[in-house]
């Protein structure tokens, strides 16, 4: 999560300096979903605790859970954004 959170957040830093708006957008909101895992892990780790029995192995599953379903919302958002000109 740190090393994608650096490298989508590096992308989007070195589009926007080079003017590309489009290219940038695409890369911060991968760096956004990253960013926001933080919300979700909190948000899904106390429905894990009450629906799993077990701590550690809710925190194992919350630690997956927390990023890589946001990734897939960026890849739909991003989707939806590429029909569009600039």
């Amino acid at each position: 999560l740190g090393v994608s959170w650096v490298l989508f957040s590096g992308l989007a830093l070195h589009y926007i300096w080079g003017g590309d708006k489009p290219n940038h957008q695409f890369w911060m909101t991968y760096s956004f979903a990253a960013c926001f895992a933080a919300v979700t892990l909190r948000l899904w780790l106390p429905i894990l605790q009450l629906l799993i029995d077990d701590p550690p192995i809710a925190y194992a599953i919350v630690a997956w859970l927390c990023w890589v379903p946001n990734y897939g919302v960026a890849h739909f958002i991003n989707k939806y954004r590429s029909n569009f000109v600039y």
